[in-house]
Order: structure tokens, then sequence, then C-alpha cells
């Protein structure tokens, strides 16, 4: 069972792909494996996932939750609260991983507001005690939930994720910027110029629409590189089979923006750095000074000198609210990846709203896979299907699965 599942969680083999992989060892290693049907190792998954979700917690007064949503089609959201000890964090130098995290609260909710994460804030204490920081993304929902739990329990910290502060500083100097509106048209029409023509391996990357702020360096990196190609054809002849002509037919309009490109790509850098502190070092009384170190100034453009300014103060603010000899992570990184790991499980399922494998991510952070097989079978014996089929019908409701199978057989 333990194998089954590992093959799933870190092997990234698909549900379904499971016994044919491990038909495949047995022929070539000599062995006979039982016949697993996918629904009953699903089921396996979904037990240790509940077990996690449950599982005994010690109190204490240095828990830090990182708290977040995750979206799918249809109303339901689905708030997550994982979370760690800070006397238990991994090495300054050494960026948080999703094997040093717990589960600690998991609420899928159609209607998300303060109160109602609040309320869900309430319950999650009952496992750890009092945290003293809780990392966001600064949500609507999320940010009032916490101020509203700070205003009760103010030993709390509240910390701003700073990949997504990073990415509402850009927004504001991109946007502002003389050049950033100009380049998004330009980028969009010479992406429908370029899709079914000769040079359609030079297509832009495209700009998303959800974080577009913090997802914008391949753009800044294939404007530039596209730039420097056509100084090279313009020098050489043709390029890839493309000639200089047609290639500054396509791509000319980069001109215009190149100054604006290196000013944007000076901009990146220094988010970069200060990401990379944050995210290995944390926040300590000392990050400030740290961050000063490590930052590569005089810039080419006065514009990041004054971008820099803006990056120091918010991180000396952060800073400053973090308890003398403490050291409290700056980044919700790991819970996105934990998300990414989650859609990962469910594939196409993703795609059809949340089901009862959201208890997957129990599974992803418990370490389930790595227990004695006695532990393991403990887990398996305190949690049956009739458990899960008890919190799924609490939880989840109808599904949007539920909901097509349902219409479906009335439509018949």
């Amino acid at each position: 069972m333990q194998l089954w599942i590992k093959l799933v969680i870190q092997g990234c083999v698909p549900l379904s792909g499971v016994g044919r992989v491990l038909k495949i060892l047995g022929e070539a290693l000599g062995l006979v494996w039982p016949e697993v049907h996918y629904t009953t190792g699903r089921s396996w998954i979904l037990r240790n996932g509940l077990s996690a979700l449950r599982q005994r917690l010690e109190q204490a007064a240095d828990w830090i939750w990182i708290a977040d949503h995750s979206v799918q089609i249809g109303k339901t959201k689905l708030l997550v609260i994982v979370g760690l000890r800070a006397s238990r964090q991994p090495a300054v130098g050494q960026a948080l991983r999703t094997s040093d995290l717990q589960l600690i609260a998991l609420e899928p909710m159609e209607c998300s507001t303060a109160l109602r994460v609040h309320e869900v804030f309430r319950r999650a204490a009952l496992r750890t005690g009092c945290p003293q920081a809780i990392v966001s993304d600064h949500g609507a929902d999320l940010l009032g939930a916490v101020r509203l739990w700070i205003a009760d329990h103010p030993v709390t910290v509240e910390i701003y994720d700073v990949a997504h502060q990073l990415a509402a500083l850009l927004k504001d100097r991109l946007q502002a910027h003389s050049h950033w509106a100009g380049f998004v048209r330009e980028l969009t029409r010479a992406k429908l110029k370029m899709v079914q023509t000769d040079v359609a391996g030079l297509i832009p990357p495209r700009l998303r629409e959800k974080a577009r702020f913090m997802n914008i360096k391949p753009l800044i990196v294939w404007g530039l590189k596209m730039l420097r190609l056509l100084k090279r054809s313009r020098l050489d002849g043709p390029v890839a089979g493309i000639t200089p002509q047609r290639l500054a037919e396509q791509l000319g309009w980069l001109e215009e923006f190149e100054l604006a490109l290196r000013e944007w790509q000076e901009w990146l850098r220094l988010i970069e750095s200060t990401l990379q502190i944050i995210r290995t070092q944390g926040y300590t009384a000392e990050t400030p000074h740290l961050r000063d170190q490590q930052i590569c100034l005089p810039p080419q453009f006065p514009s990041t000198a004054e971008f820099n300014s803006t990056v120091g103060a918010f991180v000396a603010a952060t800073s400053h609210t973090v308890p003398a000899n403490r050291r409290l992570p700056g980044s919700s990184e790991v819970l996105e990846s934990l998300f990414g790991k989650f859609k990962r499980l469910e594939r196409q399922q993703s795609k059809g709203g949340f089901t009862s494998l959201t208890l997957g991510l129990g599974v992803l952070v418990s370490q389930a896979t790595e227990v004695m097989p006695q532990v393991f079978n403990d887990i398996m014996e305190r949690t049956g299907l009739k458990n899960v089929q008890t919190w799924v019908a609490q939880y989840m409701g109808t599904t949007i699965g539920s909901q097509r199978r349902m219409a479906t057989e009335a439509a018949q």
C-alpha cells in the first residue's frame, strides 16, 4: 500500500497507471504484485490524507501558519492552512519545502468571508495553539480574517507574502511607466500576426491574466533576446532561415522599447535578489541590513534606485514586527508549490472542480510513504473509508462531477 501511494505522490504516476507500472516492475524483477484497482488505491490516499488532517499536533507558542485559497471551476474555494514550528524551520539559507509542513486546516467553502475564515482560524488554533505568525497573500477575506485574529491575539505577527508584495509594487511602477501599455499592446498584435507564419518559433510568451505581474520575466527576457537577434541578423545575414528584412518586419517594433526593457530588467533583478534573500533567510531584525549588503548597486537607471528604496522600506517595516532573536518566514511560495503538486495529483480532474481528492493534500505533506510499516498500518486501521465518506458528505456537498452526473441521468 505504501509503495502504491509512493508511486503516485513521489513518482507522479497517474492513479490509473500504477497497476501497469507495478506489472512491468514485477515482470522485470520476477515478483508477483497483487492487482489493485485504482479506486482502491485512491481510497488509501484519501484515508491517509484524512488521518493527516486529524493528526494530533503539539500545542506550542511558536507555530507559524501559512494560509491561502485554491480555486477551480465552480463556486467552491478551498481554504488551506499549513504550518510548522519556528523552532523547526530549515537552516538559514534553505527555503521551506512541503516536507517541512503539517496540514492544519482544509476547508471547502462556497462563500469565503473574513468572518468565515476567522472561524476556521479559531478551530485551527485548537490544534496548534495561538500562532506566532500568519503568512498570507493579503487576499481580501484572508487579510480581514488575519486582522480580526490579531485584534484578539496581538502576539500574532502578520506577514505579507513577499512575492505578492513585490508584484504589487512592480504593478504600480509598470502601469505608471510611459511605455508599458504600448509594449503590451504591440505584444498582443505581434502574437496574432506571427502565430501561423514562418516566424512562429519566435512568438512571444503568453501574458498571463492571473497574477500577471508575478510572471512578466519571460516577456522581458523574450524582448531582449529578440533585440539581440535583430542586431545579429543585420550583421550576419539570415538567422534560422529568416531574412533580416523578415525579422525587422515582424520584430522591428521592439527597438522602440529597448531602453524600457533594460530598465524593467533591472527592476526584475532587484526583485529576484530580494525574493531570494527573504525566501532563504526569512525575516529577522538583521534582514534589512543583509538585503542592503547583497543588492548590487549602482544601477544604470535612476528609477531602479528609487524602486530599491521602496522595496527596502517594506522589508524594514516587516522586519520590525518580528520579535527580538526570532526568525519568521516571509514567503508563502511553499503553499503555492503544494497546490501545484495537488493539481498534478488531480490531473484532468482539476478541470472539473474540487472532489474528495482534496484530502490528498494531507498525503502531500504528511510523509505517509516514509513512516514505519507498523505506523502506516495504525493509520489505516484508525481511518476507514466510512470516515472519509462522512467527511466528504459534511464538507464537499454536491461536487461539479456529481452535478453533471445527476443532470445527465435526468436528461435521459
